[in-house]
């Protein structure tokens, strides 16, 4: 069973995807058709000293960047193919300009994508099969990123 399966290619950007498996990314129709953009939150850890009214609060960088999407396959060996990956590194290709981090510009077929190295998989859920094979899921992912530059940070 090959991971690339023709029945799942969109016609609008058919080469968005993570690694070799191919999907659609939805829109989120209560946010007039936006997609979510990476989350990148500060690690800042508290301790309170004993006895007294002192709290020692120290700022230790940023944690992961991660986004959830809506993801649609149009066939569940694409699907397979992606549960296959989960706690994975890989490359992330979308849409070039639908999210904030920098990435490699690739043009394909008269279409800009932009590839995201080093990007985890970290999470499925929400999983809904449909009668035609085709298969929708929220799938959540992360990456090291520099917050100036929004550069990969490769650890």
């Amino acid at each position: 069973m090959s991971a690339i399966c023709d029945c799942q290619r969109s016609n609008v950007a058919p080469y968005i995807g993570f690694d070799d498996v191919h999907f659609r990314i939805l829109r989120d129709s209560s946010s007039l058709g936006q997609v979510a953009d990476w989350s990148l939150n500060p690690v800042i850890p508290s301790r309170h000293v004993p006895g007294t009214n002192i709290t020692v609060t120290q700022f230790m960088g940023f944690g992961l960047a991660q986004v959830t999407w809506t993801l649609r396959f149009g066939c569940r060996h694409q699907y397979h193919a992606l549960m296959a990956k989960l706690a994975q590194r890989g490359t992330l290709r979308v849409l070039y300009g639908m999210q904030s981090h920098k990435g490699v510009q690739k043009s394909i077929l008269d279409r800009v994508y932009e590839e995201l190295p080093q990007t985890q998989l970290i999470g499925i859920s929400n999983v809904v099969t449909y009668v035609d094979g085709s298969v929708e899921c929220q799938a959540t992912f992360q990456r090291a990123i520099d917050p100036v530059t929004r550069e990969t940070v490769v650890s």
